[in-house]
């Protein structure tokens, strides 16, 4: 091996440690994303894109109940905690809904506890929300 071939593989090294240690951390960081356009989606109440964060099996379900969504305005979504689980492969997230129906002003507010997935193959890899979006009373 030449002098030239030991230098590029010794300066490629740091670059190939990181991009392996930066694909172990992909489900995590991809979560903060799909978190974060999920509650686009929710705050603009556009329950179909809301829905393609949700699993496939469960989607006819979650657009029914939100039908609700056309009689509430959501004023505030906030994230209050995120808690991965199994190996970064399930997360918990608790959040809190403030909103008001369209007929009142009344602020009212629901606590949300989505229960996450990371689907890892198969046609839909990525962060799949499988718990059901709470009532708004």
């Amino acid at each position: 091996m030449t002098y030239g071939k030991i230098v590029r593989l010794l300066a490629l090294t740091p670059a190939l440690l990181f991009w392996g240690c930066a694909s172990m951390l992909v489900p995590g960081e991809m979560l903060d994303s799909s978190i974060r356009s999920y509650q686009q989606m929710i705050r603009w109440q556009e329950p179909n894109g809301a829905a393609a964060f949700v699993e496939p099996e469960r989607r006819a379900e979650y657009l029914e109940r939100m039908a609700e969504l056309d009689k509430i305005k959501i004023v505030e979504y906030e994230i209050k905690r995120v808690e991965l689980t199994d190996k970064d492969m399930k997360a918990q997230v608790t959040v809190e809904f403030k909103y008001h129906h369209l007929d009142t002003i009344v602020v009212k507010s629901v606590t949300d506890e989505q229960k996450w997935e990371y689907e890892s193959e198969g046609k839909q890899v990525g962060w799949h929300l499988i718990s059901l979006p709470p009532e708004f009373p």
